[in-house]
């Protein structure tokens, strides 16, 4: 029995616009083609994996890419600007390719630094191998979400250089799709707390802090659970009970 899919929570642009693609699967078939490369602009921490885990899972159900030329369905590589980095990324991507001559699956790369090397020797090198690259593969290219000028450029530069790229914008999370998030990952690592009201109650803190992205969220319900097993073992009760 194959892994369940796991549809994620908020990103709903982004879903829409993957489940387009899979209603036109047939079209891509036939035509041998891969569907736009994007371009997202989501921080680390925030579903990058998950993102990327749920475009593979959905374009290999519907058939919309063959995923036969290499036993890694998706990469996640982060470029941090450097020359030497950089190669030795585009060679981890290359070596990813067992059964064919280029990788053709799903790429997840962190490109936000590029941006302060855009006057620099690599930058012509880097437009011309992501350009090849999207040739061949999906390719999810990461952006900061709060962006300067000078990576707001280099989005303009990917668009102008690779026509299979889009500009894909992203919504940012509710405070009830961030306690959704984290009550899935320690659902999955069996530590979501049973107590009534913790929900609501993480909620709260995520509303009172301002929290925003889902690492802030782990981070605020790690603390809570860690008070909270303080209080228990000197015989309190869990935080936000009365």
């Amino acid at each position: 029995m194959g892994k369940q899919m796991v549809i994620p929570i908020g990103l709903e642009s982004i879903r829409q616009e993957v489940e387009t693609v899979c209603a036109r699967a047939r079209i891509y078939q036939k035509l041998e083609i891969r569907p736009n490369s994007l371009i997202v602009p989501l921080d680390a921490g925030n579903g990058r994996t998950m993102l990327l885990e749920y475009v593979t899972d959905m374009y290999q159900a519907f058939g919309v890419m063959d995923f036969f030329g290499s036993p890694d369905p998706y990469l996640e590589i982060s470029l941090d600007g450097s020359l030497a980095q950089m190669k030795q990324a585009f060679s981890t991507i290359c070596e990813a390719a067992v059964y064919t001559n280029q990788y053709t699956n799903v790429v997840g790369m962190d490109v936000s630094e590029m941006a302060v090397h855009m006057n620099e020797n690599q930058f012509p090198e880097f437009l011309q191998r992501i350009k090849m690259l999207c040739a061949e593969a999906y390719v999810v290219f990461f952006v900061h979400e709060e962006r300067g000028k000078s990576e707001e450029r280099l989005i303009e530069r990917i668009l102008d250089t690779v026509d299979t790229v889009k500009w894909m914008p992203v919504e940012s999370y509710s405070e009830e799709q961030l306690c959704e998030i984290v009550k899935r990952v320690w659902e999955e690592k069996g530590i979501w707390p049973e107590e009534p009201g913790f929900f609501e109650f993480l909620q709260g803190q995520i509303h009172e802090k301002e929290v925003i992205t889902v690492r802030e969220a782990l981070l605020t319900a790690q603390r809570i659970l860690l008070e909270s097993l303080g209080n228990l073992e000197k015989g309190g009760s869990f935080v936000g009970q009365k």
